[in-house]
């Protein structure tokens, strides 16, 4: 029975210790493993191909690429290095050629300079074909307007015409009218193209009264004809929040935050230029995907 005992003993205190022998960690000096840049960069090369796209409407050359993952990567993608590349590619001929193109598309059902000459013709046609007074004012302003509106495109590439300009002469021409025929077509189509809303019951009335040559109150604003309607409708706060709107909406697929709004709207009012808005909204972490 002793000998019994000391066995259990032994194999209660000994074994235990030697069945669990603790394992050396073995450290090599030296072998630190070089830091992953490989989702880093995917990401920038990513981002500066999309911007690119996004605001020109074509790809970045070789050369852009080159020197926008240059600029991101050595300033860590900062914002003020995110900023510093989206104003240089706003500042391009590219850029207002693409936002012109993107009007034609929607306000003007994608008419372009032959459209447009073809309707210069038209009016022509119309203007040698009549003596009567009137209707040789009607036409002679016409033709004034489809000018403007076939001018329009250098100067807004040219950036001798802002946006809200732009925006003013695109809705008042010939092109325009025959697509949105009539008072109440006409207003509709100006809340709706750039407000992103239907009007209320009392500004489809104010308005088709203002484009009808009558005087009413539209946005706390008196006008009277169809001139001053453009005039108080591009310089109201509905319109301008109505471009934040639809930078945030095309780019990023949500709603600006009230603060945005608040934000991007006084901004935009200064320069009149949507450029303002949009390098805004392609600057954040969420369209970059981070």
């Amino acid at each position: 029975m002793k000998l019994l005992s000391v066995l259990l003993l032994f194999f209660c205190f000994f074994i235990p210790f030697t069945g669990c022998k603790k394992e050396e960690i073995v450290v090599v000096e030296g072998n630190v493993a070089p830091p992953d840049q490989t989702i880093e960069s995917t990401t920038i090369e990513n981002y500066v191909l999309k911007v690119h796209i996004a605001l020109l409407g074509r790809k970045a050359t070789d050369a852009e690429f080159d020197a926008a993952v240059a600029l991101l990567k050595e300033n860590s993608l900062s914002e003020s290095s995110r900023l510093t590349m989206l104003n240089g590619i706003v500042s391009k001929t590219d850029f207002f050629e693409n936002e012109f193109a993107i009007m034609r598309s929607n306000f003007l059902n994608n008419a372009d300079s032959s459209t447009f000459a073809g309707t210069k013709s038209i009016i022509n046609l119309a203007l040698s074909a009549t003596s009567n007074p009137v209707e040789i004012a009607f036409w002679e302003a016409e033709l004034v307007r489809v000018d403007r509106l076939i001018l329009l495109e250098d100067q807004f590439s040219n950036q001798t015409k802002n946006s809200v300009e732009a925006h003013q002469v695109v809705v008042d021409n010939f092109v325009y009218d025959e697509i949105n025929m009539g008072a109440e077509n006409y207003v509709v189509s100006l809340f709706q193209n750039f407000l992103l809303r239907y009007p209320t019951v009392e500004e489809l009335e104010a308005g088709k009264a203002i484009f009808e040559g009558k005087s009413a109150i539209l946005f706390t604003e008196n006008a009277k004809n169809r001139n001053e309607l453009i005039t108080v409708f591009f310089n109201s706060n509905e319109y301008y929040e109505g471009q934040v709107r639809a930078s945030f909406l095309r780019f990023l697929y949500r709603e600006p935050t009230s603060n945005e709004i608040s934000l991007l709207l006084n901004q935009f009012k200064i320069n009149n230029n949507v450029a303002a808005i949009h390098t805004y909204a392609l600057s954040l972490d969420e369209y970059i995907g981070i």
